[in-house]
């Protein structure tokens, strides 16, 4: 497998600038995963490593080896589409064995290659039926085998699950990340699923309008996110973001007043932080509690007052879409077997160690306890 290197890599469409600076560094063996919102530029990245697009300017290595200027035939890359590619008049078979008999591989090698492919995927009892008889996920999986026979340096999947159902995503998630480990592959992922991005990758890299955001492990970027666009990006539902004003700073973090004149502490780096700066507050839904205002005990914990808007019953859980005093909109995630109606009066409370907290440019500071989430809930 192979390790993958970009330096400063940018690709523009006549005045139309796509990627910009972009470096990033992959180890043998890892899955990375691409994410952001559409246009930001993640399948154009994807197209510049496969050499479908020219780079503008940069350098990209694989192996350590320049690929600037090199085809994509001669990149030992395999990439699997959202929309399969499949030709329609050829079996299964022969849709995994096409790229080895164009490169003239032998027939023993092209049999046994195939055929163990299909094992590890779960489809050598479809070998002889056509396209049209199989279901999504199995036309997901014949393409995958055709890029797994070709033993490819590196493999680059553009959306593949994207066009099955929910459930069947979610198998089929299951087995990609059972296949990578089982192959030691190299793969670049390109989803706008979270779930997936989460899941699945070692490693995630967060883009916007062309430009990495982020690179992290999936709970560095869910705990400590360098920006508003990073945390609102991971998670769901979305983080709670709330205007504050800095009241106080200590080595244990912030004070902050809300606009409805809450005051809580927050446990952040107040490093960059002054007294009487305007901050957002963040704070995500499974990160705190509702309670009903007899309930609330005296504790350090935040606390203040929202009422009901909208429920949305998951069963195990339930999706409470609140109103504060001062306008504000937040969704807090509660217990499915809790009693709660719209128009109901709550408080909200959380512990200093669950908030995020944002400068007015988006830069986030770093939370001092973020493993450490700990809801007024815990026992």
């Amino acid at each position: 497998m192979a390790s993958v290197s970009l330096k400063n890599i940018n690709k523009s469409y006549g005045n139309t600038h796509v990627l910009h600076d972009v470096s990033l560094e992959i180890k043998h063996g890892e899955l990375v995963v691409l994410v952001g919102p559409s246009g930001c530029g993640k399948s154009t990245m994807l197209r510049v490593l496969c050499g479908l697009e020219s780079i503008t300017s940069g350098e990209l290595r694989i192996d350590d080896v320049v690929v600037n200027n090199l085809p994509p035939a001669e990149r030992g890359i395999a990439m699997v589409f959202q929309s399969y590619a499949l030709y329609p008049h050829m079996t299964v078979y022969k849709n995994m064995a096409f790229g080895l008999r164009i490169n003239g591989e032998g027939k023993d090698q092209i049999e046994q290659q195939v055929r163990q492919a299909a094992k590890s995927l779960g489809i050598d009892k479809y070998l002889d039926r056509y396209p049209k008889e199989l279901s999504g996920g199995q036309r997901q999986r014949v393409a995958i085998g055709r890029a797994i026979v070709r033993n490819p340096k590196l493999f680059l999947f553009d959306e593949p699950l994207s066009n099955l159902d929910a459930a069947l995503r979610a198998k089929t998630r299951i087995e990609l990340a059972r296949l990578q480990r089982q192959l030691d592959a190299t793969v670049v992922y390109v989803t706008h699923d979270q779930v997936e991005a989460m899941t699945l990758g070692d490693k995630i890299v967060v883009l916007s309008e062309g430009r990495v955001q982020q690179v992290g492990t999936p709970l560095t970027l869910y705990h400590q996110p360098v920006n508003r666009f990073v945390a609102t990006f991971i998670g769901s539902p979305t983080i709670n973001l709330l205007p504050a004003k800095v009241l106080e700073t200590s080595a244990d973090g912030a004070k902050v007043e809300l606009k409805n004149g809450s005051q809580f502490w927050v446990s952040v780096d107040c490093s960059n932080i002054a007294v009487g700066e305007s901050v957002e507050v963040g704070l995500r839904a499974e990160h705190c509690s509702v309670v009903h205002p007899s309930e609330v005990a005296s504790t350090n914990q935040a606390s203040f007052h929202a009422e009901i808007v909208l429920v949305e019953h998951l069963g195990e859980a339930n999706l409470l879409y609140l109103k504060t005093d001062d306008g504000q909109y937040l969704v807090v995630k509660g217990d499915g077997n809790a009693s709660v109606d719209i128009g109901d009066s709550v408080m909200i409370q959380a512990c200093p160690d669950s908030f995020y907290l944002f400068k007015k440019n988006g830069v986030a500071s770093l939370r001092l306890r973020p493993g450490n989430m700990r809801s007024a809930n815990a026992k």
